[in-house]
């Protein structure tokens, strides 16, 4: 057990050397592509905290990453919706309660996808809460 947990620690831990190297050629590159996904992804995020306060569910702009962290303590909680959402709605998502117990009314989103298929999805939660 000793040498798997050995390997483990050294084949997941750390970034091996060439990945490190092609980790500052990206860096150092040019950024144009950066500044595009950015600009993408705000896209993105305001469409789904815009479209989910129209259904009446609240929902703050996140700061970083791609997900939203909505309140559905109106819906029955995380738990129930995230468990509506995937059986009803098709849509898979993250109970709040899986990042602690403070999460218990909030699912976690990603808005790592299209905007079609962001606008699709608000369409089968409106459908699936009204």
């Amino acid at each position: 057990m000793k040498w798997v947990i050995r390997l483990l620690s050294h084949s997941v831990s750390q970034a091996t050397t060439f990945v490190q190297r092609a980790g500052v050629v990206a860096l150092q590159g040019p950024q144009d592509d950066v500044d595009m996904m950015v600009a993408e992804f705000r896209a993105r995020r305001d469409l789904l905290v815009a479209g989910l306060k129209s259904l009446g569910i609240p929902c703050g702009v996140p700061g970083g990453a791609f997900y939203v962290f909505p309140d559905v303590s109106g819906f029955g909680g995380g738990d129930l919706f995230t468990e509506r959402l995937l059986k009803e709605a098709l849509i898979a998502a993250t109970p709040g309660s899986a990042f602690g117990p403070g999460g218990r009314d909030y699912v976690r989103l990603s808005y790592a996808t299209s905007q079609n298929r962001i606008r699709q999805a608000l369409e089968r939660i409106e459908k699936l809460i009204m």
